[in-house]
């Protein structure tokens, strides 16, 4: 079961339908900007932060799973597949989705419902944005708004 992020933040919606009305303009460039930015938060959440988009610190692995991981191994890191993962995709041409397409993914992000901490995997969100990555895409989204303009 994947896990993705469908992001449409306030305002959005009206300039992607003012971009297309301009000739030569697709929506689905601000999208492709938009969806990088977005990845690389996400990445960078898994790699570095090892925070909720909320700011949250991720739980630490129980004692017995602990025992089994390897030095280089880390919260939602051990071989990297799941960063890898990370892709944007843009449907029909006005929709941005963010996530990972690996089976495990969501489970990492929601957590499961075992209530034995030693046994059951806790949440762990990496899906979502922080405030500070909300303004972020807001700042892409203006930037490319302000070039397309300027370009026509």
């Amino acid at each position: 079961m994947s896990i993705y992020l469908d992001i449409t933040p306030d305002g959005v919606d009206v300039a992607i339908e003012g971009l297309s009305r301009l000739d030569g303009v697709h929506p689905a460039d601000l999208l492709e900007v938009t969806g990088a930015v977005i990845e690389s938060q996400t990445r960078r959440r898994l790699s570095e932060e090892k925070r909720t988009p909320d700011g949250e610190p991720w739980r630490e692995w129980g004692k017995r799973y602990a025992r089994t991981r390897k030095p280089h191994h880390k919260l939602l890191e051990n071989d990297g597949d799941l960063i890898a993962s990370i892709d944007h995709l843009i449907n029909g041409g006005s929709e941005l989705l963010v996530g990972s397409a690996l089976p495990y993914a969501r489970r990492q992000n929601d957590g499961d419902d075992n209530p034995d901490p030693d046994r059951g995997i806790p949440a762990r969100t990496y899906i979502g944005m922080s405030p500070d990555g909300r303004a972020e895409v807001m700042e892409v989204i203006m930037d490319f708004i302000r070039s397309t303009l300027a370009s026509k």
